[in-house]
C-alpha cells in the first residue's frame, strides 16, 4: 500500500492555486484595512476638533451588533467577528487618542 504525502511539497503543490486566492484576498483585506484607518483619523481629526470624546459607546455598540448580524449573514461565526471589530475598534481608539494630544 503506497502512502500518500500529505504534508510537504506535494501538499504545497496542491493546495497552490487555493492559497493563491486566499493571498489575493489578503492583500484585498489589508487595502481595506488601510481605508477604514485613513477614514478613522478623519474621524479622530473631527472629534479633535469638534471636543468630542474618542470613545463613543453607543455607535461601538451599533457597529458590533451590526457586524454580528452580518457575520451571521455571510456563515462566519459571530463571536469571532465580535472579537475581530473589537480589537480594530480598541486600535482605532488608540490611533484617535493620539489625535487628543
Amino acid at each position: 500500500m503506497l502512502a500518500h504525502d500529505t504534508t510537504g511539497r506535494k501538499a504545497g503543490q496542491i493546495l497552490a492555486p487555493l492559497r493563491a486566492e486566499i493571498d489575493a484576498l489578503d492583500r484585498e483585506l489589508i487595502a481595506l484595512l488601510g481605508r477604514r484607518f485613513d477614514l478613522v483619523r478623519r474621524v479622530a481629526q473631527t472629534k479633535r476638533d469638534h471636543a468630542l470624546d474618542v470613545v463613543q459607546t453607543e455607535r461601538m455598540r451599533e457597529v458590533l451588533e451590526i457586524t454580528r448580524t452580518l457575520a451571521v449573514k455571510h456563515d462566519l461565526d459571530p463571536d469571532f467577528i465580535e472579537a475581530f471589530y473589537t480589537l480594530m475598534i480598541d486600535h482605532a481608539h488608540d490611533v484617535e487618542s493620539g489625535y487628543q494630544d
